[in-house]
């Protein structure tokens, strides 16, 4: 390859995020390496960075820098002009999920599904361009004429409801016989529900509060506002890359520029059954789409350049750069602006504070001492091959016949797996085993101080450098699974036999987190070494190389 000359040029560097208005950036495993990153950047004073996100994730990317202590006003960024009202409708919906919501039957009478077939593409494309708009007045003068529309077209329509509601009014309050009420009451009622007029109202309504918007009408929404910020991406000639931080946003085929996208790993590679839903399968597509539109791909270990890009994907090796990641040090984060308190206290302040603002309504935690509980502590999303399920069956012998008293800490939100949250109930572990879920680094750097040890059962990386540095930088050891992302820099015996167990044995799980709890201070002494050669790669270096790689594929010709 070529390189011009980028003798006094400026390194304009872009990143592009897509993510859902209900999604927090906190809550994706890429925001730690998103925030190490941008630090580093902003250290070189001749880098630009500009984040192109829909306006939507504005506050949320703005909150999320302010909280990793990046400055916001070195970061320039490039949002759509304003939030559909589509968005708003769907959020204030939300604020009311405690409201009752009558069920209304998913079966579709033949009418409905043929008025839907032949309708559905004008009415749909018609609602979007309503839900797309940014003004308030012109949207509320839109609002205002589609109910006069409808109230000269559909009298009969507002006329069936009132009706249907008096039907049940009558029948609640005027004790009908069976017979009449079965005469008056639940013949209308049947009609009404099947209906395909008053379904098209009940239906959607009652769909709209159940989040249909982020399956359905979601879905081109953000089609729409993706093709307003792609082409507002493609009007700056003067930002010649984009970086796209993870494989599930195809859209980025339509920038001009060239893409160099992020490809921590493709787990479907390494575990297809985990993932033989339908749902996997559209994100499957999405992964493949992204990377026929990628130009370049940075790994962060050689096991998925090979097994998954170069092998699985049939990406050109030359394509591929591998960046390992750096050590992540926590500490500073319990150090500044609390200068002559031990970390010790700093962290129980920290605890206690959250405990105020974020688990005041908790019904357990509200008033918990949490500067008197012991611990385990597993920083993952929930995710299949994160080994949620064994873990908390480890726990239990542990708690339950290893009488080890401690809890356990995970920051997964373990209600959205409706089986591992049933398996907690049953075994009556919902005191015990508690979600910390979406929290900021302060926090999680108090209950990395605070854990007795911390845990790492996956079965695929996040063990190495992820959460061992986190923990070990704030005084906590850890142990994990004998994985390959692990063994490899593990090369000490001794070590590799006390701080690894096999993920898949429960019993061994058990045995090397007893030992942990029970020998934490020689755990420690034995982990020195390992979190040494870690910290020689910091996240300084990483950023330059981030940096070193964009700018020079910006600035390369063929």
């Amino acid at each position: 390859m070529e390189y011009y000359s980028r003798i006094d040029m400026k390194k304009n560097i872009g990143i592009f995020l897509a993510y859902a208005p209900e999604q927090s950036i906190k809550s994706h495993g890429i925001s730690r390496l998103l925030s190490f990153m941008l630090a580093g950047m902003l250290e070189n004073d001749d880098t630009q960075v500009t984040i192109a996100t829909p306006a939507w994730f504005k506050e949320n990317i703005t909150q999320f820098m302010k909280d990793q202590a990046i400055p916001v006003e070195k970061v320039k960024l490039l949002t759509t002009p304003g939030i559909p009202y589509l968005l708003r409708i769907k959020q204030f919906l939300s604020r009311r999920k405690n409201s009752d919501v009558r069920s209304i039957p998913s079966q579709e009478t033949t009418y409905f599904k043929r008025l839907k077939s032949s309708g559905k593409k004008h009415l749909l494309n018609l609602f979007m361009h309503w839900m797309s708009i940014y003004s308030t007045p012109l949207f509320i003068t839109v609002t205002l004429l589609f109910c006069l529309l409808g109230i000269m077209l559909f009298p009969l329509f507002f006329i069936a409801v009132v009706g249907y509601l008096c039907i049940g009014l009558l029948k609640k309050f005027c004790h009908l016989s069976k017979k009449f009420s079965e005469f008056i009451y639940h013949k209308p009622h049947r009609f009404l529900k099947n209906n395909p007029v008053t379904r098209i109202f009940f239906l959607q309504m009652a769909e709209l509060k159940r989040n249909i918007v982020a399956r359905v009408l979601y879905s081109e929404l953000r089609t729409r506002e993706l093709n307003k910020l792609i082409r507002m991406i493609n009007a700056r000639p003067d930002i010649p890359v984009w970086f796209i931080p993870t494989l599930f946003w195809p859209e980025i085929k339509a920038i001009k520029a060239k893409k160099v996208i992020a490809a921590p790993d493709i787990v479907f590679v390494d575990f297809p059954t985990h993932f033989a839903d339908p749902g996997s399968a559209e994100t499957y597509k999405k992964i493949t789409d992204t990377i026929a539109a990628g130009d370049h791909f940075i790994c962060y270990s050689e096991y998925v350049k090979q097994k998954h890009l170069i092998h699985a994907f049939r990406v050109i090796p030359d394509k591929i750069t591998v960046i390992p990641h750096g050590a992540i040090d926590l500490s500073p984060v319990l150090k500044k602006n609390r200068s002559q308190v031990t970390l010790q206290n700093q962290s129980i302040q920290i605890l206690r504070q959250y405990q105020k603002t974020d688990l005041a309504y908790h019904p357990y935690l509200s008033d918990y001492n949490l500067g008197d509980m012991r611990f385990i502590f597993y920083s993952s999303q929930l995710r299949p091959y994160k080994n949620f399920h064994n873990l908390i069956r480890a726990y239990e012998i542990l708690l339950r016949e290893r009488f080890v008293n401690v809890k356990l800490i995970v920051t997964g939100d373990i209600k959205s797996d409706p089986g591992l949250y049933q398996y907690i109930l049953d075994k009556r572990l919902q005191f015990d085993v508690l979600s910390f879920y979406d929290i900021p680094s302060d926090v999680l750097a108090a209950l990395n101080h605070l854990a007795v040890c911390a845990v790492n059962p996956t079965l695929f990386e996040g063990g190495f450098p992820f959460t061992f540095t986190e923990a070990y930088s704030v005084g906590t050891p850890s142990v994990m699974s004998a994985i390959p992302a692990v063994t490899v820099d593990v090369k000490e015996e001794d070590l590799h036999q006390r701080m690894l167990f096999d993920p898949y044995n429960v019993d061994d799980m058990v045995n090397k987190i007893e030992w942990a709890i029970k020998n934490r201070s020689k755990l420690l002494e034995l982990q020195a070494p390992l979190y040494q050669r870690f910290k020689e790669r910091n996240w300084g270096l990483v950023a330059k190389e981030y940096v070193n790689l964009l700018t020079d594929f910006s600035y390369a010709t063929p």
